[in-house]
């Protein structure tokens, strides 16, 4: 757990130093699939067009997630390159893979506690608590919500891990 949150942390510090427009996280053990990798830059475009259309920035896009409330009450925040919509996610649990603003680091990085519970569940609940002032939206490129977006990112699982099945953090 304090692994996890020291790393992504460290991420979010390293945005804001050097002042990244957007930044991708992945945690070692999912991988955008092609046809993310090759419609990435249109849904950036897009999800960044419709801040004009919604008079606010975005902070925080989910490519892969698990939702804690009704995904049928999300609102279309703009459409994929593929048309599908990028909705303002619901309260919910992923670091696994995200895309990250600079503001939306400098965000989290003064709103998240150190231990004090996981970090996913710590976004969920800043998303609970400033759903107006932190933006979150998913990219979850379906039509009908499927956990965890499997048509965005893949898991490693099992014998594909190889021998690598912990975080490099662990090998300090």
């Amino acid at each position: 757990m304090l692994g996890v949150y020291v790393s992504h942390r460290r991420i979010w510090r390293l945005v804001v130093e050097n002042n990244f427009e957007k930044v991708m996280v992945l945690e070692d053990d999912v991988f955008p699939t092609n046809q993310t990798w090759l419609h990435l830059p249109g849904l950036l475009q897009h999800a960044d067009e419709a801040q004009k259309f919604h008079n606010k920035s975005w902070h925080y896009m989910f490519l892969r997630r698990n939702a804690l409330g009704n995904v049928k009450m999300e609102k279309t925040w703009s459409l994929s390159p593929l048309g599908h919509p990028v909705t303002i996610a619901t309260p919910s649990w992923g670091t696994a893979a995200y895309i990250i603003s600079l503001a939306g680091a400098r965000y989290l990085w003064s709103a998240s506690r150190e231990g004090q519970y996981p970090l996913d569940v710590q976004i969920a609940e800043i998303q609970k608590k400033n759903k107006d002032e932190f933006i979150t939206l998913s990219a979850c490129w379906n039509d009908q919500f499927q956990p965890t977006c499997p048509e965005t990112v893949f898991k490693f699982e099992g014998k594909d891990q190889g021998d690598c099945k912990s975080s490099g953090n662990d090998l300090r």
